[in-house]
């Protein structure tokens, strides 16, 4: 219930700097808000079964193999992360100023 409401509280800040920024409009605001609702219960429906199963499964260590293969990826994950984050502080500052200028 917690998460919902976070959920929530995040979408209703985007959908509002979008506004206030003038970004979008009204109209496209009330679109994006009514898809990604629609997505989201739609996919909450689809997956919900086999991703409590999956989530069974890994708390449980009913299946070695399967959570070997989860705790790689979640490795691999931070692994990506990692090498992100040293790539930004390796190279804050040494853009060419013409890739730089066309953000602003």
């Amino acid at each position: 219930m917690i998460l919902m409401a976070l959920a929530l509280v995040y979408g209703g800040a985007v959908a509002y700097s979008r506004v206030f920024l003038g970004v979008h409009s009204y109209d496209q605001i009330i679109f994006g808000s009514a898809l990604g609702i629609w997505l989201a219960l739609t996919l909450h429906y689809i997956f919900r079964r086999d991703t409590l199963q999956h989530l069974d499964r890994v708390l449980n260590l009913t299946d070695k193999d399967y959570s070997k293969y989860t705790l790689n990826g979640l490795a691999l994950l931070g692994l990506t992360l990692a090498t992100l984050i040293a790539n930004y502080y390796l190279f804050d500052g040494k853009i060419d100023k013409a890739w730089t200028s066309r953000i602003e």
